[in-house]
């Protein structure tokens, strides 16, 4: 790591420290200041991942800090009124069903997630990720991800503004059949339950069509999905 490296991942750190603070822990008079630092470092290291109440709630009991599921709902809910943290629900019609299912989580600025959480450096594709929801939030009320019948994760969907679903996965680097595969498998599963006839797959570089029983797949490198207006 250079200095240049070093002073960025220093000043990351400390506009964490400030958004922390000042933000949340201030702002809300929290009695549990350490409990939450861990919290939103939980958070930051499960980046475009989905989180349970129940999951963070076990993980900040596991550090000796008894606080209740309430409190641990309440401190994502915090990170989210600061606009540095969002949560993004599953896509359904029911309330119920976005209510009780898993969220997964974004982060406002991609760079201080790899200046807080050093490991993730090594899961570009969950950096893309983080990048790719980004836009869609910027350009689109509602974002959500979707599960298949089969169980499939799809990273994204969304309503454009001409009213059509659309669907997307990120995978930074396909690289190989399989792995290919496996993508435009979910896709055309969710494609054909929810009537789409075109999807998206962003990658890092990778670009080509796919057509699969009828439907296009477009692959294509996030820097080009970025400049479209989806």
């Amino acid at each position: 790591m250079d200095k240049n490296d070093k002073i960025t991942l220093l000043i990351h750190q400390e506009y964490y420290k400030s958004i922390l603070h000042r933000d949340i822990i201030e702002r809300y008079d929290i009695s549990h200041p350490q409990a939450v630092m861990r919290i939103g470092y939980r958070l930051l290291t499960s980046v475009s991942n989905l989180y349970t109440i129940n999951r963070i709630t076990e993980y900040v009991k596991s550090f000796g800090y008894k606080v209740p599921k309430s409190f641990v709902s309440d401190c994502v809910q915090w990170f989210e009124d600061a606009y540095f943290l969002f949560s993004v629900q599953i896509y359904s019609t029911s309330v119920s069903t976005r209510n009780t299912n898993p969220k997964k989580i974004y982060c406002i600025d991609h760079g201080l997630v790899r200046s807080i959480s050093p490991d993730i450096q090594q899961k570009e594709g969950y950096l893309l990720e983080n990048i790719i929801f980004l836009h869609l939030r910027a350009r689109h009320p509602e974002v959500h991800y979707h599960k298949t019948k089969n169980g499939n994760e799809i990273d994204f969907i969304w309503v454009s503004g001409k009213g059509q679903k659309k669907l997307a996965q990120v995978c930074y680097r396909l690289g190989n059949i399989e792995t290919e595969t496996r993508e435009t498998r979910a896709l055309l599963e969710g494609m054909k339950e929810l009537r789409i006839k075109e999807a998206y797959i962003i990658t890092y570089n990778e670009e080509k069509e796919i057509t699969l029983e009828q439907k296009a797949i477009h692959i294509m490198p996030a820097w080009k999905f970025l400049l479209r207006d989806m």
